[in-house]
């Protein structure tokens, strides 16, 4: 666990809101899909590709920062 100062918490949380309203995007899709049978590959591939990019940005963000935590008061 860390402290974060208000710029790293807007920044996370900005991160995780962009990332649920992807996950809601991709959840509307599956609805879709289920109703009619019908994939757009690529409105799907690309919000699969936007999905795992901001989680993986947002992933390396935040496993980086317990190391910038230690370097600061270590």
């Amino acid at each position: 666990m860390c402290d974060l100062n208000p710029q790293e918490t807007q920044h996370l949380l900005s991160a995780l809101h962009e990332i649920d309203d992807l996950t809601a995007k991709v959840a509307a899709h599956a609805a879709d899909v289920e109703k009619t049978a019908f994939m757009d590959h690529e409105t799907l591939a690309a919000l699969l590709t936007s999905l795992r990019d901001r989680a993986d940005s947002a992933r390396e963000w935040v496993t980086a920062k317990p190391a910038q935590h230690a370097d600061h008061h270590g």
